[in-house]
């Protein structure tokens, strides 16, 4: 594909593993930056996702691609790629994407809607009856071919273009969680934000699609959280980042405030699998509380009493309708929780470090059913 005229190298023939080759560029068509390249390998170091778009690739796909059998994701659309798609692809089990619109590709992918392989996503151009470049009778998106566009037809991909059965790619992450964390802490490689996001594309081995959306982000919630408070020097890990769900996220753990064995983690979710309980007292959580907790709409029961947690209590915690115990005393907040006092919501136990005997109370919350003092 005369790789030394793509607009960017990506690393590609570097003396980097080929999981590294791979980097960032500015979207032409969102103003947002790419993760572009190998996106993606699995903990075995097998390339799992490419996604070369509009990267002025010139010639033909080659059957050796056919080699990549984990591969999940190909995306190779806008270009400028001729010739056939090789039949070697449609073989690849694990395949579960492929997006080849706008190129000068012919013949048919016939081979990938007889493989009785379930495809998340096949795009190609093959709109436009018997004057279509490619056949393609099971494909979720067909385009007309460069030359065959009629004027009134865009010449970009539509933004109501479904995309819920996509793999979750750095691109796509970043539509969904810039939303919710902002787009300047997500692109700060230093940041819980940006941390959480890198774990759940490119090391989360849960493999979660954009059909899971509402599991992508509470599980991006809780890496945040885990990132936020320094996690990997908790006490216990239970399970948190491990390819288990979420519900799972849990162990049991030997008390250090007295000999009980105590369930930590994430003790409880509904049926749906929405997390309802966090239970992690005295495990040393060493941060903030991140706003991305909110996320979790479901949690009924917060206990991190007894860690090292600073800053203040995120407001939109107080936005959760069903959260009824919380439970912060025994760390080093500040500010107030009034907002906790104010939003018509009845809780059973609110705790924090309230108590006010002559040292002022690091947190005001006057509706606290327990204040301990901070310095204790």
């Amino acid at each position: 594909t005369q790789g030394k005229n793509w607009n960017h190298q990506y690393n590609f023939l570097s003396d980097k593993d080929v999981c590294a080759w791979n980097g960032y560029k500015n979207s032409t068509r969102e103003n947002l930056d790419q993760f572009s390249g190998v996106q993606r390998c699995d903990e075995a170091g097998n390339v799992q996702n490419i996604e070369l778009v509009s990267e002025n690739l010139t010639g033909t796909i080659p059957s050796e691609l056919g080699m990549l059998t984990n591969l999940v994701d190909l995306k190779f659309n806008f270009n400028n790629l001729f010739g056939t798609v090789p039949i070697e692809l449609s073989y690849i089990s694990s395949l579960a994407e492929v997006d080849l619109v706008r190129n000068d590709l012919t013949g048919g992918m016939e081979a990938f809607c007889s493989n009785d392989i379930e495809y998340g996503w096949l795009a190609a151009d093959c709109l436009g009856g018997d004057n279509a470049k490619m056949q393609c009778s099971c494909c979720d998106l067909c385009m007309p071919w460069l030359n065959y566009l009629p004027s009134a037809y865009p010449t970009y991909l539509p933004s109501g273009i479904p995309s819920k059965v996509m793999i979750l790619s750095f691109s796509t992450a970043m539509e969904i969680f810039v939303p919710i964390s902002g787009e300047e802490s997500l692109k700060n490689e230093t940041s819980p934000q940006y941390l959480a996001m890198d774990w759940i594309v490119n090391h989360d081995g849960a493999n979660m699609t954009l059909k899971e959306e509402d599991k992508i982000i509470q599980r991006y919630a809780l890496a945040v959280f885990y990132f936020s408070t320094q996690g990997k020097n908790w006490n216990n890990q239970c399970n948190f980042l491990s390819e288990k769900d979420v519900c799972d996220w849990n162990e049991f753990t030997n008390s250090a405030i007295d000999d009980s064995v105590q369930f930590s983690g994430i003790t409880r979710c509904d049926e749906a699998k929405n997390v309802e309980n966090i239970n992690l007292v005295n495990e040393n959580l060493t941060g903030t509380i991140p706003s991305e907790l909110g996320m979790l709409t479901k949690l009924t029961d917060l206990r991190l009493h007894s860690n090292n947690l600073f800053g203040t209590v995120p407001v939109i915690l107080s936005n959760i309708s069903s959260l009824g115990k919380v439970e912060l005393m025994r760390n080093d907040l500040t500010g107030d929780m009034e907002a906790f006092c104010t939003n018509g919501i009845e809780y059973i136990w609110l705790s924090a470090d309230c108590y006010d005997v002559g040292i002022t109370a690091r947190i005001e919350c006057s509706c606290c059913d327990r204040c301990t003092p901070w310095f204790l």
